[in-house]
């Protein structure tokens, strides 16, 4: 059987460099696949860390969706609300008043 195998795999030699190749292909791109997905996945999550890394609490004003419902715009907070945010104890930063506070 093996004699017959190995006769099989000689006689079609082009065959067998085509079928390695394809296999040696399709795991290079499956690993080039799950790195790539891996390495996004860590830049993205140390990303959103360090930026929110400070914060606590976030008031936002309800977005006002666009007509395609694909565009969300917030809306500006009201400045009675800005006042009561910023007299709360612990409240240390105050960035773009119009649409947010980060506490």
């Amino acid at each position: 059987m093996r004699n017959v195998t190995i006769k099989g795999l000689l006689a079609h030699k082009l065959r067998l460099v085509l079928t390695a190749l394809a296999i040696v292909l399709g795991v290079t791109f499956i690993s080039g696949t799950f790195v790539l997905t891996d390495t996004l996945n860590n830049t993205f999550s140390a990303l959103f860390n360090s930026v929110y890394q400070k914060i606590d609490f976030q008031v936002r004003a309800d977005p006002q969706l666009g007509s395609s419902g694909a565009n969300a715009v917030r809306n500006e907070l009201p400045e009675a609300l800005q006042a009561t945010v910023s007299r709360v104890p612990g409240v240390q930063e105050r960035i773009d008043p119009r649409h947010q506070l980060r506490l």
